[in-house]
């Protein structure tokens, strides 16, 4: 299911995976690999459990930069795994934030760019399925 691969990138090493691609959509997560089992940075906002999705690479490692989430690998994954992963093991997770910047997560903006994982899963499973 996952790929693993490591590349360098201009701020230092940052791991990436990526996930068979499928026609569609690109996203990036923010992950890490511990004791076999992969696992998608949450995030918490106002007291729900949040997932950072970024539409670009480059966005999501700055997020892990400028936050200090050391251990935390950039992942891409395919539109098809996303919707797997949030109604299965994420399906806990009530929001996405999407395309978060590292500074508005403190300032209470992050609801801006957020919808909740229901709505989220909903339309992307539409697109997939041509609807």
């Amino acid at each position: 299911m996952f790929s693993w691969r490591q590349s360098r990138t201009r701020g230092g090493c940052t791991k990436t995976a990526g996930a068979a691609r499928g026609p569609g959509y690109r996203h990036w997560l923010i992950t890490k690999y511990d004791k076999g089992s992969l696992e998608a940075l949450t995030i918490d906002l106002d007291g729900q459990k949040a997932i950072p999705l970024f539409s670009f690479r480059e966005e999501a490692e700055m997020f892990t930069q400028f936050e200090a989430w050391d251990g935390w690998w950039v992942r891409e994954t395919s539109a098809e795994e996303l919707v797997s992963l949030l109604f299965g093991p994420y399906s806990h997770v009530e929001m996405m934030a999407l395309d978060p910047l590292p500074q508005i997560c403190d300032e209470g903006m992050i609801h801006l760019v957020s919808v909740s994982r229901k709505d989220f899963t909903r339309t992307l499973a539409q697109k997939l399925l041509g609807g």
